[in-house]
């Protein structure tokens, strides 16, 4: 019997649309209870981006300086019905990487009528090591690849399907997103910029239809550009600011290319060279292929003149996953090839990631994973051996951010860094002059002391500096000073967005 033939013979019996649905909830639900026993097993604590996150739900506003209100939102949620806690904070984000995987799902079987491609789709969507990692913690990025996939699969079903009411699923799904994080507008850019473009897809612009979709985007971002309108637009300038960031270097592009290499896994590697050789024929599977292929072209061209995050370009290889999936139905050979490579490869980068010291590596060595590693005991040492406090200062919006989830009590922390320094959140919000002759506590990492703040207080006297390790690896140092009678004095404003 050939390999055909005996593949053709183990197919998945028909099954209908409910028990097909039923079982991927179950798969996925399985698979999101594994990434969560995952992040407590290698107690994976919260990194300063989603401890800043809670720090805004307990200021709940319809916007934040570099982000939108959704992640705030939705943290003050889930610690009103569940408590406060690491697993409280990052539960959404998990759902949304749930949502993102039966999303490409449904959208390779619409796309190929092929359950068969759907299910391989999924597979590399999951063992892809960047989703993996960004569905695994509250991060923008898990909202922007549900939001993304969602949106780009109601405009592949308005035009081939003709479905005028997924325009309006599009806008939605783009102005949500937004709320989560601006960079979901390069998908509506990509795809207007081919419908005038190809000839095929030219008519959609006669759609009315397609620009009252455009209106659902803006009433849904309302709150935010409302917000931003009354506080100097300081998320359009901080996006700005890096957007228009300039440093020319072949460095940087060398950076970004490594970076996506350890990011994805070699099934996406395989995707985008068999995706970018077969460009597809039909005009709905060429606008999916070429949302991916413009977007990786302008990151790819971005890369020269500043420095990229590995994250960012996350949701464009999305299309290329869903074409890749449906091509190879009839090359099952090369599809295990690609799939137990990919697994392998992510395994071997997971075990890295979480559990540095199996791989015979420093947690030191690893950024990423120094970040998230044992700020919770320190935290509370620190906090036993500092008498009753008022209020924290430091001088950098991450240090903050982490004292402000971690300390056992609820207290006001404020950021007093120089004039060097970006723009935050705390600039936004009441300053520690409302403190005045109030006991606080200065912690850094550096055990430097900012030279107004002998000025700022009656007094000064430093406490044991608490260390941070890992398996005996040093990590940090927490650096406390405790300080009488605040004076109030005007800090150094921060001269950069």
């Amino acid at each position: 019997m050939s390999f055909t033939q005996s593949a053709i013979s183990f197919r998945t019996p028909h099954i209908g649309a409910f028990p097909r649905a039923l079982t991927l909830a179950g798969v996925v639900g399985a698979w999101l209870l594994f990434k969560a026993w995952l992040l407590w097993y290698a107690d994976i604590q919260l990194h300063y981006d989603e401890a800043q996150y809670w720090e805004w739900s307990q200021h709940l506003d319809w916007g934040y300086y570099s982000k939108g209100p959704l992640l705030a939102w939705l943290i003050a949620f889930s610690e009103a019905l569940f408590g406060k806690g690491e697993w409280q904070v990052r539960v959404f984000s998990w759902l949304a990487h749930g949502g993102f995987l039966c999303l490409v799902y449904f959208f390779t079987r619409s796309m190929f009528r092929s359950s068969y491609a759907a299910r391989w789709a999924v597979v590399i969507a999951a063992t892809t090591p960047i989703y993996f990692i960004l569905g695994s913690v509250m991060t923008t990025d898990s909202f922007l690849l549900f939001f993304w996939t969602w949106a780009l699969w109601a405009v592949y079903r308005a035009i081939a399907q003709g479905r005028d009411s997924a325009w309006y699923e599009a806008g939605a799904a783009i102005g949500i997103g937004a709320l989560a994080k601006l960079t979901i507008g390069l998908l509506p850019a990509a795809v207007a910029l081919l419908l005038v473009t190809h000839r095929e897809l030219r008519p959609q612009l006669r759609n009315p239809h397609l620009w009252l979709s455009v209106l659902v985007i803006l009433l849904c971002m309302s709150p935010m550009l409302i917000w931003n309108y009354q506080n100097d637009w300081v998320l359009f300038r901080h996006e700005a600011r890096r957007a228009l960031e300039t440093t020319y270097s072949f460095t940087s592009f060398g950076t970004f290319m490594l970076g996506q290499i350890f990011a994805l896994s070699p099934i996406i590697a395989i995707s985008a060279i068999v995706s970018l050789y077969h460009r597809p024929t039909t005009a709905t599977r060429y606008l999916v292929w070429g949302v991916s292929t413009l977007l990786l072209t302008f990151f790819i061209l971005k890369s020269f003149s500043t420095k990229l995050e590995a994250n960012w370009p996350a949701p464009i290889y999305i299309g290329w996953i869903i074409l890749f999936a449906g091509m190879i139905r009839h090359r099952r050979d090369m599809l295990k090839v690609a799939v137990a490579g990919g697994v392998v490869f992510s395994s071997m980068l997971l075990l890295v990631v979480y559990f540095p010291n199996a791989a015979g590596m420093s947690h030191r060595e690893i950024v990423p994973i120094r970040n998230v590693m044992n700020w919770r005991e320190p935290v509370r040492k620190l906090y036993a051996a500092t008498p009753d406090i008022d209020f924290i200062l430091v001088d950098n919006y991450p240090l903050a951010a982490e004292l402000a989830f971690y300390w056992p009590q609820p207290v006001p922390v404020y950021i007093i860094g120089g004039k060097h320094r970006r723009f935050n959140q705390h600039d936004l919000w009441p300053g520690p002059d409302q403190e005045a002759g109030n006991t606080g506590l200065y912690v850094s990492l550096d055990g430097d002391t900012p030279p107004l703040l002998s000025s700022s207080f009656a007094g000064c006297q430093p406490l044991p500096p608490v260390v941070a390790a890992n398996a005996g690896e040093w990590l940090r140092a927490l650096h406390g000073q405790l300080c009488y009678r605040y004076i109030p004095i005007s800090w150094p404003q921060p001269d950069r967005y």
